[in-house]
């Protein structure tokens, strides 16, 4: 129904489903997706938000809640849930991904490019991380002692990993 874009008819059925289990995290994942489909954006905010509070170690929640705040340009809100999301899922290079563009909308670039980093790195492309990983140094305000380091031992992380990799 909601793919067909019948939205009053997917409407009804997920409130007759969620009267019989209000609790099920699924059906209230639907009943958001089918407001913002509606073009509800506000409800399907707040619905997704009640979710995440709900459960903030979802995959799901967080990754619906997330989108949702971007596509409404709330990208420091949706920072902050990524950046929770990748500590609670830190092989998922989706999360990595929207964290890098939550950041970058939201005016950080170097964390945006260590974000971008980092999903190059779970996808084996160290060149490509330490590359990103680069960028972010120059971005990184050269006072701040502990981001460049970070930053730099990162770096030499990843060097040994594309050391080992070419001896293969």
């Amino acid at each position: 129904l909601l793919k067909g874009g019948k939205y009053g008819e997917a409407h009804k059925q997920v409130t007759l489903l969620l009267e019989k289990k209000p609790d099920l995290l699924l059906f209230q994942l639907l009943q958001a997706q089918i407001e913002a489909a509606r073009k509800n954006h506000a409800m399907a905010l707040s619905l997704y938000r009640d979710i995440y509070e709900q459960d903030k170690k979802s995959l799901s929640a967080s990754t619906y809640y997330a989108e949702e705040l971007g596509q409404q340009g709330n990208y420091a809100e949706a920072r902050k849930v990524l950046r929770r999301a990748v500590r609670t899922f830190p092989k998922n290079v989706r999360f990595y991904r929207m964290l890098a563009k939550a950041e970058s909308e939201a005016g950080s670039k170097t964390e945006s490019h260590r974000a971008t980093a980092e999903a190059y790195a779970l996808l084996g492309n160290y060149k490509s991380a330490i590359q990103q990983l680069n960028i972010a140094r120059t971005f990184a305000g050269k006072d701040d002692f502990y981001v460049q380091a970070s930053i730099t031992a990162r770096i030499k992380e990843l060097e040994g990993l594309l050391a080992l990799e070419k001896q293969k």
